[in-house]
Protein backbone atom coordinates (compact mmCIF):
# COMPACT_ATOMS: atom_id res chain seq x y z
CA UNK A 1 0.00 0.00 0.00
CA UNK A 2 1.03 3.34 -1.04
CA UNK A 3 0.11 6.89 -1.05
CA UNK A 4 -0.57 10.04 0.99
CA UNK A 5 -3.81 10.61 3.66
CA UNK A 6 -4.91 14.66 3.10
CA UNK A 7 -4.32 16.66 0.63
CA UNK A 8 -1.02 17.89 0.07
CA UNK A 9 -1.20 21.94 0.84
CA UNK A 10 -4.14 21.94 2.81
CA UNK A 11 -5.00 19.44 5.30
CA UNK A 12 -2.07 19.36 8.21
CA UNK A 13 -3.31 15.80 9.02
CA UNK A 14 -5.33 12.71 7.10
CA UNK A 15 -6.80 9.16 8.28
CA UNK A 16 -5.98 6.39 6.85
CA UNK A 17 -7.57 2.78 7.61
CA UNK A 18 -5.47 -0.16 6.59
CA UNK A 19 -7.69 -3.35 5.64
CA UNK A 20 -5.82 -6.52 7.30
CA UNK A 21 -7.19 -9.70 4.98
CA UNK A 22 -5.15 -12.39 6.60
CA UNK A 23 -3.61 -13.22 9.76
CA UNK A 24 -0.39 -11.31 11.08
CA UNK A 25 2.08 -11.42 13.91
CA UNK A 26 1.65 -9.08 16.25
CA UNK A 27 4.99 -7.54 16.06
CA UNK A 28 4.21 -6.85 12.64
CA UNK A 29 1.17 -5.27 13.12
CA UNK A 30 2.93 -3.31 15.54
CA UNK A 31 5.72 -2.01 13.10
CA UNK A 32 2.78 -0.99 10.45
CA UNK A 33 1.09 1.29 13.07
CA UNK A 34 3.98 2.75 14.73
CA UNK A 35 7.21 1.78 12.85
CA UNK A 36 9.56 4.73 10.97
CA UNK A 37 9.04 4.94 7.29
CA UNK A 38 11.29 4.63 4.76
CA UNK A 39 13.64 6.98 3.52
CA UNK A 40 12.45 9.29 0.98
CA UNK A 41 15.72 10.19 -0.74
CA UNK A 42 16.38 11.98 -4.74
CA UNK A 43 18.03 9.85 -7.68
CA UNK A 44 17.39 11.68 -10.67
CA UNK A 45 20.86 10.34 -11.97
CA UNK A 46 20.63 9.99 -16.09
CA UNK A 47 16.95 11.28 -16.02
CA UNK A 48 18.42 14.43 -14.58
CA UNK A 49 21.28 14.37 -17.34
CA UNK A 50 18.73 13.45 -19.95
CA UNK A 51 16.16 16.58 -18.64
CA UNK A 52 19.02 19.06 -18.75
CA UNK A 53 20.28 18.14 -22.17
CA UNK A 54 16.83 18.40 -23.47
CA UNK A 55 16.03 21.58 -21.65
CA UNK A 56 19.68 23.32 -23.33
CA UNK A 57 17.78 22.19 -26.86
CA UNK A 58 15.38 25.20 -26.33
CA UNK A 59 16.00 28.31 -26.26
CA UNK A 60 13.47 30.05 -23.68
CA UNK A 61 14.28 27.30 -21.42
CA UNK A 62 16.56 27.89 -17.45
CA UNK A 63 17.96 24.17 -16.84
CA UNK A 64 19.75 26.36 -13.80
CA UNK A 65 15.83 27.16 -12.46
CA UNK A 66 14.59 23.39 -12.70
CA UNK A 67 18.32 22.05 -10.89
CA UNK A 68 17.49 24.63 -8.00
CA UNK A 69 13.49 23.73 -7.74
CA UNK A 70 14.58 20.12 -7.72
CA UNK A 71 13.55 17.92 -4.97
CA UNK A 72 17.15 16.45 -5.06
CA UNK A 73 18.34 20.41 -4.53
CA UNK A 74 15.89 20.45 -1.40
CA UNK A 75 17.18 17.64 0.21
CA UNK A 76 21.20 19.02 -0.25
CA UNK A 77 19.97 22.00 1.32
CA UNK A 78 18.34 20.85 3.96
CA UNK A 79 21.25 18.46 5.02
CA UNK A 80 23.54 21.39 5.14
CA UNK A 81 22.77 22.28 8.89
CA UNK A 82 23.70 18.64 10.13
CA UNK A 83 26.51 18.57 7.70
CA UNK A 84 27.64 22.08 9.15
CA UNK A 85 27.28 20.66 13.03
CA UNK A 86 29.47 17.48 12.15
CA UNK A 87 32.07 19.42 10.88
CA UNK A 88 32.29 21.77 13.92
CA UNK A 89 32.26 18.73 15.98
CA UNK A 90 34.95 17.20 14.02
CA UNK A 91 36.85 20.34 14.46
CA UNK A 92 36.62 20.37 17.62
CA UNK A 93 37.55 17.23 18.33
CA UNK A 94 40.60 18.11 16.11
CA UNK A 95 41.42 20.91 19.04
CA UNK A 96 41.23 19.06 21.46
CA UNK A 97 43.57 16.34 20.59
CA UNK A 98 47.18 16.37 22.38
CA UNK A 99 50.01 15.11 20.66
CA UNK A 100 52.94 14.53 22.41
CA UNK A 101 56.17 16.09 20.66
CA UNK A 102 54.02 17.28 17.83
CA UNK A 103 57.38 19.53 16.64
CA UNK A 104 59.36 16.24 16.29
CA UNK A 105 56.48 14.44 14.66
CA UNK A 106 55.74 17.18 12.31
CA UNK A 107 59.74 17.40 11.10
CA UNK A 108 59.75 13.47 10.89
CA UNK A 109 56.46 13.82 8.54
CA UNK A 110 58.03 16.74 6.47
CA UNK A 111 61.45 14.28 6.17
CA UNK A 112 59.28 11.12 4.63
CA UNK A 113 58.46 14.33 2.18
CA UNK A 114 61.02 15.59 1.28
CA UNK A 115 62.64 12.26 0.63
CA UNK A 116 59.55 11.12 -1.34
CA UNK A 117 60.09 14.06 -3.84
CA UNK A 118 63.97 13.35 -4.25
CA UNK A 119 62.71 9.78 -4.76
CA UNK A 120 60.73 10.98 -7.25
CA UNK A 121 62.95 13.22 -8.61
CA UNK A 122 65.64 10.22 -9.24
CA UNK A 123 63.24 8.05 -10.84
CA UNK A 124 62.05 10.57 -13.44
CA UNK A 125 65.79 10.52 -14.50
CA UNK A 126 66.52 7.26 -14.09
CA UNK A 127 63.25 6.31 -16.39
CA UNK A 128 63.11 9.06 -18.56
CA UNK A 129 63.24 7.58 -22.59
CA UNK A 130 66.61 9.26 -22.98
CA UNK A 131 68.34 6.40 -20.20
CA UNK A 132 65.90 3.66 -20.00
CA UNK A 133 64.36 3.02 -23.69
CA UNK A 134 67.42 0.09 -24.51
CA UNK A 135 66.67 -1.79 -21.71
CA UNK A 136 62.80 -2.08 -22.31
CA UNK A 137 63.15 -5.45 -23.66
CA UNK A 138 60.44 -7.93 -23.91
CA UNK A 139 60.67 -10.31 -20.82
CA UNK A 140 61.62 -8.41 -18.58
CA UNK A 141 60.51 -8.12 -14.91
CA UNK A 142 59.20 -4.40 -13.99
CA UNK A 143 58.14 -3.31 -10.97
CA UNK A 144 54.89 -1.26 -10.80
CA UNK A 145 53.47 1.70 -8.46
CA UNK A 146 50.18 0.33 -8.03
CA UNK A 147 49.13 3.66 -6.05
CA UNK A 148 50.45 7.57 -6.73
CA UNK A 149 51.73 8.22 -3.56
CA UNK A 150 52.87 11.73 -4.61
CA UNK A 151 50.01 13.22 -2.62
CA UNK A 152 49.42 10.21 -0.05
CA UNK A 153 50.11 11.52 3.95
CA UNK A 154 51.20 8.41 5.44
CA UNK A 155 54.19 7.82 7.39
CA UNK A 156 55.53 5.33 5.46
CA UNK A 157 58.16 5.64 3.12
CA UNK A 158 57.12 1.72 1.07
CA UNK A 159 55.18 2.56 -2.20
CA UNK A 160 52.59 0.17 -2.91
CA UNK A 161 54.14 -1.80 -5.63
CA UNK A 162 53.44 -4.95 -7.82
CA UNK A 163 55.60 -6.51 -10.26
CA UNK A 164 55.18 -7.76 -13.62
CA UNK A 165 56.34 -8.72 -16.94
CA UNK A 166 57.26 -6.03 -19.73
CA UNK A 167 55.67 -7.46 -23.75
CA UNK A 168 56.42 -4.15 -25.61
CA UNK A 169 56.30 -0.39 -25.48
CA UNK A 170 54.77 2.17 -27.55
CA UNK A 171 55.24 6.03 -28.21
CA UNK A 172 52.33 7.95 -27.51
CA UNK A 173 51.32 10.92 -29.64
CA UNK A 174 49.29 14.01 -27.75
CA UNK A 175 47.15 15.99 -29.42
CA UNK A 176 49.78 19.01 -29.09
CA UNK A 177 52.40 16.41 -30.85
CA UNK A 178 50.22 14.92 -33.49
CA UNK A 179 52.19 17.59 -36.15
CA UNK A 180 55.18 17.34 -34.71
CA UNK A 181 57.13 14.71 -36.37
CA UNK A 182 60.63 16.40 -35.94
CA UNK A 183 60.55 15.76 -31.77
CA UNK A 184 63.32 13.65 -30.27
CA UNK A 185 62.49 10.23 -29.48
CA UNK A 186 64.02 10.72 -25.94
CA UNK A 187 61.62 13.74 -25.70
CA UNK A 188 58.45 11.50 -26.32
CA UNK A 189 55.89 10.23 -24.10
CA UNK A 190 56.17 6.65 -23.73
CA UNK A 191 53.32 3.35 -22.66
CA UNK A 192 54.34 0.05 -21.52
CA UNK A 193 52.62 -3.45 -22.52
CA UNK A 194 52.98 -5.44 -19.14
CA UNK A 195 51.80 -8.59 -17.88
CA UNK A 196 50.18 -8.74 -14.00
CA UNK A 197 48.37 -9.99 -11.67
CA UNK A 198 45.49 -7.03 -10.97
CA UNK A 199 43.58 -9.57 -8.74
CA UNK A 200 43.52 -13.44 -7.32
CA UNK A 201 41.73 -14.76 -10.37
CA UNK A 202 42.40 -12.49 -13.49
CA UNK A 203 45.70 -12.03 -15.07
CA UNK A 204 45.51 -9.08 -18.19
CA UNK A 205 47.91 -7.47 -20.23
CA UNK A 206 47.54 -3.42 -19.45
CA UNK A 207 48.96 -0.50 -20.95
CA UNK A 208 50.67 1.69 -18.29
CA UNK A 209 52.55 5.13 -18.56
CA UNK A 210 56.53 4.51 -18.23
CA UNK A 211 55.81 7.12 -15.39
CA UNK A 212 54.47 4.11 -12.87
CA UNK A 213 57.39 2.06 -13.38
CA UNK A 214 60.05 2.43 -10.39
CA UNK A 215 62.37 -0.58 -10.84
CA UNK A 216 63.62 -2.27 -13.60
CA UNK A 217 64.88 -5.98 -13.12
CA UNK A 218 68.37 -7.17 -14.99
CA UNK A 219 67.19 -10.56 -15.94
CA UNK A 220 64.88 -11.10 -19.20
CA UNK A 221 62.28 -14.31 -19.11
CA UNK A 222 61.32 -16.28 -21.97
CA UNK A 223 58.01 -15.22 -22.75
CA UNK A 224 55.77 -16.63 -25.56
CA UNK A 225 54.89 -13.33 -27.87
CA UNK A 226 50.98 -14.73 -27.72
CA UNK A 227 49.49 -13.63 -24.69
CA UNK A 228 45.71 -14.30 -26.15
CA UNK A 229 45.05 -17.65 -24.22
CA UNK A 230 44.12 -17.68 -20.70
CA UNK A 231 46.91 -20.82 -20.16
CA UNK A 232 49.89 -18.64 -22.00
CA UNK A 233 49.62 -15.74 -19.57
CA UNK A 234 49.07 -18.26 -16.52
CA UNK A 235 52.57 -19.86 -17.81
CA UNK A 236 53.95 -16.22 -18.14
CA UNK A 237 53.23 -15.19 -14.48
CA UNK A 238 54.14 -18.37 -12.57
CA UNK A 239 57.55 -18.15 -14.43
CA UNK A 240 57.85 -14.63 -12.67
CA UNK A 241 56.82 -15.92 -9.43
CA UNK A 242 59.13 -18.62 -9.65
CA UNK A 243 62.00 -16.26 -10.24
CA UNK A 244 60.84 -13.88 -7.62
CA UNK A 245 60.57 -16.74 -4.84
CA UNK A 246 64.11 -17.50 -6.27
CA UNK A 247 65.09 -13.75 -4.92
CA UNK A 248 63.88 -13.93 -1.39
CA UNK A 249 66.13 -11.04 -0.52
CA UNK A 250 65.06 -8.83 -3.54
CA UNK A 251 65.07 -8.98 -7.52
CA UNK A 252 68.70 -8.41 -9.14
CA UNK A 253 68.00 -4.77 -10.06
CA UNK A 254 69.45 -2.36 -12.89
CA UNK A 255 69.83 0.02 -9.58
CA UNK A 256 69.82 3.70 -10.01
CA UNK A 257 73.47 4.20 -9.40
CA UNK A 258 74.48 1.90 -12.16
CA UNK A 259 71.91 4.20 -14.47
CA UNK A 260 73.48 7.37 -13.60
CA UNK A 261 77.14 6.64 -13.43
CA UNK A 262 76.93 4.98 -16.78
CA UNK A 263 74.75 7.27 -18.91
CA UNK A 264 74.86 10.32 -17.24
CA UNK A 265 78.19 10.65 -15.77
CA UNK A 266 79.64 9.32 -19.22
CA UNK A 267 77.27 9.46 -21.99
CA UNK A 268 79.87 8.35 -24.58
CA UNK A 269 79.64 4.64 -23.05
CA UNK A 270 77.56 2.30 -24.81
CA UNK A 271 74.73 0.43 -23.54
CA UNK A 272 75.07 -2.50 -21.57
CA UNK A 273 72.71 -5.31 -21.55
Amino acid sequence: MSGRAGRRGIDARGICILMVGERMEPSTAKMMLKGNADSLNNVMGRALTAAILNQLRCEDADPESMLRNSFYQFQADRAIPDLEKQVKALEEERDSMIIEEEDSLKNYYNLIQQYKCLKNDIRDIVFSPKYCLPYMKSGRPVCIRCIDDETSSSFSIEDHVTWGVLMDFHRVKSIIEADDDNKRPEDASYALDILTRCNILENLLLFLCLSQVTSLSSARLTIPKDLLPVEARENALKKLLEFISRHPNGMPLDTDEKFIATHIKRPSVGWRH
